[in-house]
């Protein structure tokens, strides 16, 4: 953060100089407005009486000064209208001196025009609130203040061309100066919306494909030359007009240098420290680093300074409003600080997670959240869909540049001190519904070794980059009803008030959409909704909040009739929920159900979700709470949600759900069930589910089950979880009875306390340790080289795996969820070798005539992490070499397909 000198408002009379001579972007056009050709602005306050409100500006403090006029716009705006010229309407127009449009230019001359005949027309701006220290500041020596609103058309031969709406302009002058500043925000610019003749909308287009991606700016002197006073009531001055139109894009100019403790961390992690165990890709001679965040980052460095850049006056553009709160209220840039959270590379499959084209090596690094922070207080933050990297591997030092996708801001001080929540309006005031990506130049690898906490890895530093604003995608959905279909074409949506599916009908979500909250707001569903993704990376559905720090407040599905059809969840990210802000009586974190049956949750995750932790609202539940309601909840996957009653799911008021083949870990609750509570005649059917490692301050780390409900439970496993009284379940009161069969329960039934089962039954269950795969990685499949007791231990009465064997305890077969196995003849003589591996393996195997095979190879937890080339449709024995060197031990799944017929094998990658 001190990296750089920085440009900030030392005094009245540096900070005009320094707005005032800043170096002209490349692409402008010289523009002037004389009075003398009845052109210029106009500005002047009104008694009322004629088309604007009676208003008058601040005084200005200064003796001699007067009253600051209150609106403005160019002249032709208050004219009357025997005067306005028809062929130059009054305001500005372009002179001959442009340059870096070169497409306008051109459609100019071939049209028979020249860029003097381009004249533009301001309309009605204000001073707004006129609010010292807000709308209007007095630096030293200098006045500034802000004009909101201005309409500007660009006209030629009385025709519009393109329109753009400035937010702001600010107009700025020291004691003594004859001459006022005038610098508008950056604006975006589009054609106008109106019938023209071909040659002039082909200009209007050559103008806006010069302009590309950025977006234009007035820089204006304005020259009193005399007062009008008018029967309407207007009292004001006129204004000669002489600048520049010039494009560009605001940003924030980005430094972080490793003296100053700032830049990147990334590293690998072996799961002894608060990281799963992880290790990138291979590359050649090294590994990727999996993890990456800022230094600071759960003190990996430190230093009380350290982050990952700082925002520095110089570079920075298109945040003048910012520049002025600063200055007024004692800061500096250097004050500016941000930091980056815990990003990875999430499943790490070549070709859509990272790749390598010749010695430059891309990662996708996904959720990225930069916090900034001013003097150590919260300003705003955003969070990256994704960053993506590139490393060169042909240096020596690696260098690491780094992009991203655009990114909704959020709003971050609302607890900070009165002066930063001042500099954050501002800031937002320069934004002005603008997104945001990243773009780090040049990050070039150091020396910093990390190595402790279980983490190796290494430090970058940010030696020059920029968050930059631009129109993100997405669509604004307002307060209201919804219904019909939300598509890719209009993702993400932005929920921004309360909404609702109304009773009969019905809003369908495609694959691919991401809803992001902007607040606590409730998703209200009375009618249907249909949410089902897919299983491909891109293809899930996620709701999500933009300000992580809020959350967003719910699905809530209550009352829902029967005859509105089935509602389904299939393949959805439910991340960040949290309970709706007051009055709220349900307490759940992503969904609440109350009083509804007819709904399917199937293959979804539920991740950081938080129920009500301060009140004691029901149903609660950190994922999902319901109350006499049976939903179907399937293939699902619940970790690191919190609650005060059912850390996953709270099961409330005869409630009897149906949950299969759903994995519970790393779940909390303060009171009780760390993953399952089930409570006030609730009689759940579990089968086939696994809790791992979740915990509660009280009762039942894994299942709490209390006032006589009967859950019953097969072939599910419960290990390490904890709690002070039945650290996998606990049995509350005397009257439930819980019916347990082909289950592995750590500790067995002398740990059901205090009440044991009842009348319930404890057959045919273990209390084996399971021997997952790999815990410290998250990886809960069962070994089958030890092999796991929970394998083949299953329900025989229930469906086999889908190899045909007896069922597994827990959630995982030891094959690939959804995937059926035949034995096609072709694949009889099919072999691996050699199985275990270290950096190979080889298959084998005959292809009958006219037919192709795919191989497809997935890790223990069901992720395509290879797909080597489709063999041609040639009879014939093949032979197929996995180069698996770079690739972390365990289980892995050959699937290889030939027709209609499929077969999977299990191969060991070992040291």
């Amino acid at each position: 953060m001190k990296a750089k000198k920085l440009l900030i408002f030392l005094n009245a009379v540096c900070s005009l100089t320094c707005v005032a001579t800043v170096g002209l972007s490349q692409s402008q056009i010289q523009i002037t407005g004389l009075a003398g050709d009845n052109q210029g602005m106009a500005f002047w306050n009104t008694a009322g009486v004629g088309a604007e409100p009676m208003a008058s500006g601040h005084v200005i403090p200064w003796a001699g000064y007067g009253e600051m006029p209150y609106y403005g716009a160019s002249r032709d705006y208050i004219l009357p209208e025997g005067s306005k010229d028809t062929d130059l309407p009054a305001g500005f127009h372009f002179t001959g001196e442009m340059t870096g449009f070169p497409l306008f230019s051109a459609a100019l001359n071939a049209a028979g025009y020249f860029p003097e005949d381009v004249t533009t027309i301001c309309g009605l701006s204000s001073l707004g609130s006129d609010v010292g220290g807000d709308d209007w500041f007095v630096l030293g020596n200098s006045h500034y203040t802000n004009y909101y609103g201005m309409n500007c058309t660009f006209m030629l031969s009385g025709y519009p061309l393109f329109t753009c709406v400035f937010p702001y302009q600010v107009a700025y002058f020291s004691i003594g100066d004859y001459l006022t500043q005038w610098e508008s925000s950056f604006a975006r610019v589009s054609i106008a919306q109106v019938s023209v003749p071909p040659s002039i909308s082909e200009i209007a287009e050559a103008f806006i494909l010069d302009v590309g991606n950025r977006e234009i700016r007035l820089r204006m002197q304005l020259t009193p030359v005399g007062e009008f006073l008018f029967e309407n009531g207007r009292r004001g001055i006129y204004c000669n007009t002489s600048g520049i139109l010039e494009t560009g894009k605001p940003k924030l100019a980005l430094s972080g240098l490793l003296d100053e403790h700032l830049g990147f961390a990334a590293w690998n992690a072996d799961g002894s420290g608060p990281e799963p165990k992880r290790t990138g890709h291979a590359l050649p001679e090294c590994q990727a680093f999996y993890y990456l965040a800022s230094r600071d980052y759960d003190q990996i460095d430190p230093d009380p300074e350290a982050g990952l850049a700082g925002i520095v006056g110089e570079g920075t553009d298109g945040f003048f409003n910012l520049k002025l709160q600063l200055a007024y209220r004692g800061f500096s840039f250097d004050k500016l600080a941000l930091s980056m959270d815990l990003s990875d590379i999430e499943e790490d499959i070549e070709s859509e997670d990272w790749s390598i084209t010749g010695d430059f090596n891309s990662i996708n690094y996904y959720h990225s959240r930069i916090r900034v922070r001013l003097n150590g207080q919260p300003l705003f933050g955003l969070v990256f869909d994704t960053l993506f990297t590139v490393i060169n591997l042909s240096e020596s030092t690696p260098s690491r540049s780094i992009g991203s996708s655009m990114a909704y801001v959020y709003d971050a001080s609302a607890q900070s001190s009165y002066g930063v929540r001042m500099v954050a309006k501002s800031l937002f005031r320069d934004l002005a519904e603008r997104q945001m990506s990243v773009d780090i130049v040049s990050s070039m690898a150091s020396a910093g070794i990390i190595n402790e906490e279980g983490r190796c890895g290494a430090f970058w530093q940010v030696n020059e980059g920029e968050l930059s604003a631009a129109d993100g995608p997405g669509t604004i959905i307002a307060e209201g009803d919804v219904a019909g279909t939300w598509g890719a074409a209009g993702h993400p949506y932005y929920i921004k008030g309360e909404v609702t599916i109304p009773d009969g009908q019905t809003l369908i979500i495609e694959p691919g959409v991401w809803v992001k909250f902007t607040d606590r707001y409730r998703f209200n569903v009375k009618g249907r909704i249909l949410a089902e993704g897919t299983g491909e990376n891109t293809g899930g559905i996620v709701f999500t909040a933009a300000n992580p720090d809020r959350g967003w407040g719910h699905l809530v599905m209550d009352d829902i009739a029967n005859t509105n059809g089935q509602s389904r969840l299939v393949n959805c990210l439910f991340e960040k929920g949290f309970a709706a802000v007051e009055p709220e009586v349900k307490g759940s974190g992503a969904v609440s159900i109350r009083n509804s049956n007819n709904i399917v949750i199937s293959h979804c995750i539920f991740r950081e979700n938080e129920g009500r932790i301060e009140i004691g609202q029901r149903p609660n539940g950190g994922a999902i709470g319901m109350s006499n309601s049976s939903p179907f909840i399937s293939h699902s996957v619940f970790y690191g949600n919190k609650a005060m009653y059912g850390g996953a799911i709270d099961m409330d008021q005869n409630s009897s759900p149906a949950i299969k083949r759903c994995l519970f870990y790393d779940n909390e609750a303060v009171v009780c069930g760390g993953a399952l509570v089930i409570n006030k005649q609730s009689n759940p059917t579990l089968i086939n589910n696994t809790m791992v490692n979740n915990s509660t301050h009280h009762f039942g780390g894994g299942i709490i089950a209390a006032d006589n409900s009967n859950p019953v439970l097969v072939n599910n496993l419960l290990w390490g979880n904890t709690a002070p009284v039945g650290s996998q379940i606990s049995v509350k009161t005397a009257d439930c009875n819980v019916f347990m069969s082909y289950c592995d329960v750590q500790y067995g039934l002398k740990d059901i306390q205090p009440y044991g089962i009842g009348n319930g039954t404890f057959t045919e269950c273990f209390i084996t340790d399971p021997l997952f795969i790999d815990a410290p990685a998250d990886i809960f499949m069962l070994d089958s080289i030890r092999p796991s007791v929970c394998i083949d231990a299953g329900d025989p009465y229930l469906p086999p795996d889908p190899d045909g064997s007896r069922s597994d305890i827990g959630v995982y077969c030891q094959t690939i969820a959804g995937i059926t196995t035949s034995q096609p003849i072709a694949f009889r003589e099919v072999k691996f070798s050699p199985n275990p591996f270290t950096d190979f393996t080889s298959i084998t195997f005959a292809l009958p005539e006219n037919t192709r095979a795919e191989v497809d190879i997935y890790n223990a937890l069901g992720n395509r992490v290879a797909k080597p080339e489709i063999m041609p449709g040639v009879p014939g024995e093949y032979r197929l070499v996995w180069k698996a060197g770079g690739f972390p031990e365990g289980i892995y799944m050959i699937r290889i397909r030939c027709g209609n017929d499929e077969i999977i094998h299990k191969v060991l990658k070992v040291h």
